[in-house]
Order: structure tokens, then C-alpha cells, then sequence
């Protein structure tokens, strides 16, 4: 979270409070200031807001402006934070002082990353990416966000330093110029936002994919991108795990020339701009029997599927309501045993996510029953999401899998014909059955309750027919996928057997405190380095841009403390929610000896001698991880060295401890805390440091 001073804020003043807005009269203050929310204020103050959303929600020429709106007061950070974190739609706040608007809570933190993120030179995948850049225009900060320029400088250099092609653009000849490019370059989300909401005011329509901020084309560069996917796949299969995918390969023959001819006839467009929106005139025979079930439809049809990303993973945000509900960034699958000994493992988009299905009726829910049904102790977990292969197959290398678990994938527009690796195809299926075109909408992906059973029937058929021997035990990560998707990444050109002994620490710091400084100050004293691995996971209060900035701040001044994120195998959520909820549940201690045989994966190729922790009196979930630490360490040469934690006046300094604190006395959170921690949890960090 950052904070924005009013003067880069778009405001517009009027003489008297107006009820609505022409939405023309919007596009010339954007163009100043863009963001996603444009303020409205008299000379007694701010009294209205209009946010792309608002526009997006109305038709015609003008837009109403929403009398009612969440702010908070300046001085009140923490209580922004807690509204971002319980509230995820909301994404800006405005902050109050002496009853005036001061500025803007901002949920986009990108500015805390720019400069201290790890460099492009890092990663392997840098150079062969940007030299293929091509039909790209990279686009100037606002004239009203003259604040960004430096940022702006820092891809040019990127840039530059990588001799990719590129067009220096204004906002203003971005929106005449915008059929010319591919792709568009902008330094943050704030500026990103803007640029959807002008584009949205003068043409109508959305274009997420085509604009990049600096931190999406670290998301970019991320290794899956330019993976070779057999050989990752090759990787799964060596280490007993099966793989099925299903494809739609189009065939020409009478049932699916029909199916298609009657899709086209309810949506002529091959990508409608929201599909959900021009469902309604066929969804009661789309929904056929649950049409009626109180609340279903809309339940299904009105968003409430939210996707959560950061520059290397996608995953749904977590949702509760009647049909569909998502825990730890896993759509919820009926039914599951309490015991089993595998895992069907579910990865891809729309019909792997039951998009339009509630929770007993997706693919999962229905292979779940007729598995229990067969009296095999088999789980199955939905891990779909958005965001097209590369964070399909980000989501699979980094799950903690058992020897036979069987991975099921839905990977858009890729030739599966990998040996080993088990295709189902959905047409074929579709024909057997007979599936009537209303049970679909516009694609074999998106279909009704009825086809996702069929589906799960055939795979119930593909996946038991040849099915392999179950382990108990999980099986290490991949050394292969180690060092394609973290070691290539963060340390290409590192040598990493040039200390003969090296310290490795995982910190979440939610957020950086004393303690943690005390901690790797003194692994920093007692070996040559020290690696820090900050948790990517944004399941805290404070999100991983701030924790992160809080730990690269706070320890510059020690030359051999190397900071890096954590990466895609250490610290997920999905993998360990229990650490996040703090809640001791049956299996902690199995997921505690996970956690640490995935850490020892990473370290034994940082070439790790040591491992520094905190003693933790209160928290049993880091107490087992401790416990698990002395015993599984040793066997891969690693020495756990836990230290007493840093207390100020008897009171150990913990983030709990921290937070709580936090929103009162400055001078103690100070005492506390690191100065440049301090800086950023009141938010004052703009152009600081």
C-alpha cells in the first residue's frame, strides 16, 4: 500500500454538487492525472467519486456519481490496510484530514518494487526476451504524475541496455495511436488503470493484455515462458506422477459442424467482450433443471470469481457465498475424504474453475463423488485459474505433489503430443453423448452441469484404467525445475560456491521488525552470506511489495545480505494455509515437514551450510517447523541455529506484537521497528529512499 498526495490526484472541482456527469467531460482530466477514480469536490469539500467501474456499470452518455464510498483519515494507514484486506474489490481510498481530501490509499504498491526489485541482469531469460520485443510504445508518465519520471527512466535504461524495439509515447498519443501497437509499457498500475479507463470512455471496450506495467514483465520473464514444455512434463513423469490433458481438437463432421453453427447463431463473435453479460436470454435452457434453484444463476453469472496475481503466480481470491466458494486459491471440490492416499490434481482456466457451475457440479465435484463412490481413498483439489499457460504450468511445478498423484491440465492452444502423457478429447465426448448445443455456450470449455459430469465420467475412465502406484511420502521438487524457475532466474551469473559457508533465512516480516534485523545481522556476522528469502505469498496484512521494500531498506547497509523473493516453491499458501490462518490443524506437522524438505531443495543449490531461525514460544505452526527443521536439516548438510528473539522492555518483538501497535504510539513503533520499516507502514515513502 502507498499514499498519494492530493496534487496527483484527479479531482474535479464543480460550483455545486452535481448528481451526474457526461462521460466525455471525464476523458480530459484523466489525461492529467489518470487512475482508476476521478474525485469531486466544492469549495466545502470532496462529496463524490466516479470510478472506472461506475462506468463500466452504466450506459449512455452520462455516468451518476456514487454519493457512497468508503475514506478513511491520513493518519490512519492500518485501518486502510484492513479495508483493502477485507474489502478486496476495493482497490483506492481516499484520505481525509481536517475533513479536506489529502490524497489516496493506493492497493497498487508497484513504486515499492521499482528500484528494488531483483535486476533483469539476474535472470536468464532477460536477454532472448526483450530482444524479441517488437510493435511495443513505452508510455511517458502523466503530465500530472511528473513524480514517476525517474521510474520511466529505469525501463528506458531496461531497455535499452537489451536493444529492444521500442516507441516513446504520451498518454495523449497512446489513446490516438493505439491500433498501431501490440503492446504498451507503463510504469505502474495507477498509470495502467488510468489508461483502461480512457480507453474504456473512448472506444468502449477493455484491453487488460495489451498493457504491460514494469512489474508485469518481471511476471513476463518468469521461466515458464519460455519453457519447453515436454521437458517439464518429462520432469513430472520421472518422478511417478501421471499427466492428462483435455483438448478440443476441431474435427469436420455432422455433430460438430451443427453444435458449432447453432454457438455462433447466440454469439457471432469469436471472444465476446464479457460472455457472462449475453447469457442471460439463454440461460434457462443453459441451466436447464438448476435454472430455478433460488439464487443460481446470478450466484453464477454476477463475478464472483476474482483473480489474485503477482509477478510470477495467478490463483482465484478466496470467496464465500452459496454456490461458489474459494479457500486458500482453490475452488472448493465437494466431498473430499479426510484420508487418501493420492491426489488428482486439477490445472487451467474456465471449465477446470467450473466457471459456470456451483461447487457441487464442477468437473472436480463429480469425479470427487464417483471416486468415493468406488471406495478408492483418492482427493481431488480444483487449482484453476486465468492467466494462460505460463501461470498454468507456474501453478503445477510449484505444488508439493506425492508419488502417483495424477495432474489433469487444460492448457489453451498447445499441441499435446508428448510421450507418456494421456490426452481426453472434449469434442469426441460431446459426440458420444449427443450433447445438445444448448448445454454449451460458445466453446467445449463452457458448458452446463450436465456436460461437466460427462466429462468427469470420462476421465474417471482414462484416469483408473492405467493408473500408478500410490507413495506416502512426497516427492522432492524437481532439481531441473529449481533451477529453471528460481535459480535462473534470481541468480544467473551468480557464483554460488564462492562462500564456504552461507546462511539462508525465510521471513514473511508482516512486517520487518527489530527482530528480524537482529536475526540476519547475526547470521551475517557468524557466516560469509546470507540469503533472505522473503515469503511471495500475499496473504498478510502487509503485501509482499511492502514486506519485501521493508527487508532490501533495512539491510543495506550489510554487504553480504543478498534479498530475494521466495519464489514459486517456498511458502504458497495452497501448500500451507495453516501457517497463514495460524490454526494447528491435523496435518501441520506433515505440512511443517514439507515446508522444510522443499526449503532444503532450494538451499542445497544456493549451496546453504546454515539455517538461522527465531525461537517461537507462542506459535505452535512455527514451533513444528523448528522442530522439523533440526531433524530433516542435517541429512542435506544444513546446521539449524535457532536464536532467542529480540524483546524491547520483556516484550518479544513479533509482527503481531507490531501490528498492534502500529496504528498508535509512532515514537514506540519506531523503537520497535527499522526507521525505513516505520517509513513504510505510515506510508511515507514516495521518492524517500
Amino acid at each position: 500500500m502507498i499514499f498519494i498526495n492530493r496534487e496527483h490526484l484527479c479531482i474535479m472541482k464543480t460550483k455545486t454538487q452535481m448528481d451526474k456527469i457526461k462521460r466525455k467531460d471525464l476523458i480530459h482530466p484523466l489525461l492529467e492525472h489518470p487512475g482508476n477514480v476521478v474525485y469531486f469536490e466544492t469549495q466545502e469539500g470532496l462529496y463524490g467519486i466516479v470510478s472506472s467501474g461506475d462506468v463500466h456499470r452504466t450506459e449512455g452518455e452520462y455516468v451518476t456519481i456514487n454519493r457512497n464510498f468508503t475514506q478513511v483519515e491520513q493518519d490512519e494507514p492500518m485501518h486502510a490496510r484492513e479495508v483493502f484486506r477485507s474489502r478486496p474489490a476495493i482497490r483506492e481510498i481516499p484520505a481525509m484530514r481536517d475533513g479536506q481530501l489529502s490524497g489516496e490509499f493506493q492497493a497498487a504498491d508497484d513504486e515499492l518494487l521499482l528500484e528494488r526489485a531483483v535486476p533483469f541482469s539476474r535472470n536468464a531469460y532477460a536477454p532472448g526476451y526483450f530482444t524479441a520485443m517488437r510493435s511495443t510504445a513505452l508510455v511517458i508518465p502523466a503530465q500530472g504524475h511528473a513524480y514517476k519520471s525517474r521510474y520511466f527512466e529505469h525501463m528506458k535504461d531496461v531497455l535499452d541496455e537489451y536493444r529492444a524495439e521500442y516507441t516513446v509515447l504520451t498518454l495523449r498519443e497512446m489513446m490516438e495511436r493505439f491500433d498501431e501497437f501490440e503492446t504498451f509499457l507503463m510504469v505502474d498500475a495507477p498509470e495502467k488503470k488510468g489508461a483502461l479507463f480512457l480507453l474504456y470512455l473512448l472506444r468502449g471496450k477493455k484491453y487488460y493484455y495489451r498493457i504491460l506495467t514494469y512489474l508485469n514483465l518481471t511476471g513476463k520473464l518468469e521461466s515458464a515462458e519460455v519453457m519447453d514444455y515436454e521437458e517439464v512434463f518429462r520432469g513430472f513423469q520421472t518422478q511417478g506422477i501421471e499427466l492428462i490433458f483435455m483438448t478440443a481438437i476441431r474435427k469436420n463432421n455432422e455433430y460438430m459442424n451443427r453444435t458449432e453453427k447453432a454457438m455462433r447463431s447466440r454469439f457471432p463473435t469469436e471472444y465476446p467482450q464479457n460472455l457472462n453479460e449475453l447469457v442471460m436470454p439463454y440461460a434457462e435452457k443453459f441451466f436447464d433443471d438448476l435454472y430455478g434453484l433460488e439464487g443460481y444463476v446470478d450466484n453464477i453469472l454476477n463475478g464472483y470469481f476474482v483473480v489474485e496475481k503477482d509477478e510470477e503466480q495467478m490463483r482465484l481470491r478466496d470467496t464465500k457465498s452459496r454456490y461458489v466458494n474459494v479457500s486458500a486459491g482453490k475452488r472448493i471440490t465437494v466431498d473430499q475424504p479426510a484420508e487418501y492416499e493420492r491426489t488428482i490434481w486439477f490445472y487451467g482456466p474456465c471449465l477446470v474453475i467450473g466457471s459456470y457451475e456451483g461447487d457441487e457440479y464442477t468437473i472436480e465435484s463429480w469425479l470427487q463423488k464417483r471416486i468415493n463412490a468406488c471406495g478408492y481413498k483418492v482427493k481431488v483439489e480444483n487449482c484453476g485459474c486465468w492467466g494462460g499457460n505460463m501461470a498454468t504450468l507456474s501453478r503445477m511445478v510449484s505444488t508439493p505433489f506425492r508419488k502417483g498423484d495424477v495432474i489433469v491440465g487444460l492448457m489453451e492452444d498447445l499441441d499435446i503430443r508428448f510421450p507418456g502423457v494421456q490426452t481426453m478429447d472434449l469434442w469426441e465426448t460431446l459426440e458420444e453423448y449427443q450433447v445438445p448445443a444448448e448445454w454449451l455456450l460458445d466453446t467445449p470449455y463452457h458448458v452446463n452441469h450436465h456436460v461437466t459430469r460427462m466429462y468427469a465420467d470420462k476421465l474417471f475412465e482414462v484416469i483408473f484404467r492405467n493408473i500408478g502406484e500410490a507413495g506416502r511420502e512426497p516427492v522432492p521438487y524437481h532439481f531441473d525445475f529449481i533451477d529453471k524457475f528460481f535459480i535462473k532466474k534470481y541468480f544467473y551469473g551468480v557464483d554460488l560456491t564462492q562462500y564456504r559457508t552461507a546462511a539462508c533465512i525465510v521471513a514473511n516480516g508482516n512486517p520487518f521488525t527489530a527482530g528480524h534485523r537482529y536475526l540476519v545481522e547475526t547470521a551475517a556476522r557468524e557466516t560469509e552470506h546470507v540469503y533472505l528469502l522473503v515469503l511471495k505469498e500475499n496473504s498478510s496484512l502487509f503485501s509482499f511489495a511492502e514486506r519485501y521494500a521493508m527487508a532490501v531498506e533495512a539491510l543495506r547497509d550489510l554487504e553480504n545480505v543478498t534479498v530475494i523473493p521466495s519464489g514459486l516453491f517456498i511458502g504458497d499458501v495452497a501448500s500451507f494455509p495453516a501457517y497463514y490462518a495460524k490454526i494447528y490443524t491435523p496435518d501441520t506437522k506433515e505440512l511443517s515437514r514439507q515446508h522444510v524438505r522443499t526449503y532444503a531443495s532450494v538451499a542445497v543449490q544456493l549451496h546453504v551450510t546454515h539455517r538461522y531461525i527465531g525461537e517461537e514460544p507462542n506459535d505452535p505452526i512455527t514451533n513444528e517447523i523448528n522442530r522439523a527443521c533440526l531433524e530433516i536439516l542435517p541429512e542435506y548438510g544444513i546446521e539449524t541455529v535457532i536464536l532467542t528473539r529480540k524483546t524491547d522492555g520483556g516484550q518479544p518483538l513479533t509482527g503481531s506484537y507490531i501490528r498492534e501497535i502500529a496504528s498508535g504510539d509512532e515514537e514506540l513503533l519506531r523503537r520497535c521497528v527499522p526507521e525505513t520499516t516505520a517509513d513504510i507502514i505510515l506510508c511515507k515513502t514516495i521518492n524517500v529512499y
